[in-house]
C-alpha cells in the first residue's frame, strides 16, 4: 500500500471544477483533471455536461475510446446518476482508423506506421468498417441513433 490517498485528495481538489478552454476554432470546451482525464474515466463529469447543456444550444460529451468502453460507462453510470438523456451518439472515426481495424496492419506504438498504410486504399478502408458496424451496434444498444462522423486530416486519402 503506497499511502497516498491524502495526497492525491489534496491534488485532485480542484478537479471536480471544469476548466474553460477553447479550441483552435474558438468552440469553448470544458476539462477536467488535466489532459486525458475524461479517457482514463471514460466520460466526461456531470457538472461539465450541466454547465454546457445550460450554456449553449447544443452540447457534446466525449465519452472517451470506443462505444465499447466510454459509452458503456457513459449511459451506465452518468446517465443513471444524473438523469440525463441524450439525443443521439456520435461515433467518430478516420480513414487511418478504419485502415487498422482492416487487421492488415501491425500498429505499434511509438513506431511510424507502416509504409503501405499511408497509401490510398479503398479495400483496407471497407475491411476496417465492420468496427464502425459493432459500434452502431453498441450506440443502438441504449436506445439512441447513432451520428457517424468522419474526421479528415489533411494527410489522409479521401478513400
Amino acid at each position: 500500500m503506497v499511502g497516498a490517498a491524502g495526497a492525491m485528495t489534496v491534488m485532485l481538489t480542484d478537479a471536480i471544477t471544469p476548466n474553460l478552454m477553447q479550441t483552435v476554432e474558438q468552440t469553448p470546451v470544458l476539462v477536467h483533471s488535466g489532459p486525458f482525464g475524461n479517457i482514463v474515466t471514460g466520460n466526461s463529469s456531470i457538472i461539465a455536461d450541466l454547465i454546457g447543456i445550460h450554456a449553449s444550444d447544443y452540447h457534446i460529451t466525449e465519452a472517451g475510446v470506443g462505444a465499447d468502453i466510454g459509452a458503456e460507462k457513459f449511459f451506465n453510470i452518468e446517465c443513471r446518476n444524473s438523469g440525463l438523456v441524450p439525443d443521439a451518439g456520435a461515433i467518430v472515426a478516420t480513414v487511418r482508423d478504419l485502415k487498422t481495424h482492416s487487421g492488415k496492419y501491425l500498429v505499434v506504438a511509438g513506431r511510424p506506421l507502416p509504409e503501405e498504410m499511408l497509401a490510398e486504399s479503398p479495400a483496407d478502408v471497407l475491411a476496417g468498417v465492420a468496427n464502425v458496424r459493432k459500434q452502431i451496434a453498441n450506440v443502438r444498444r441504449y436506445g439512441m441513433t447513432p451520428v457517424i462522423a468522419v474526421n479528415a486530416f489533411p494527410t489522409a486519402h479521401p478513400r
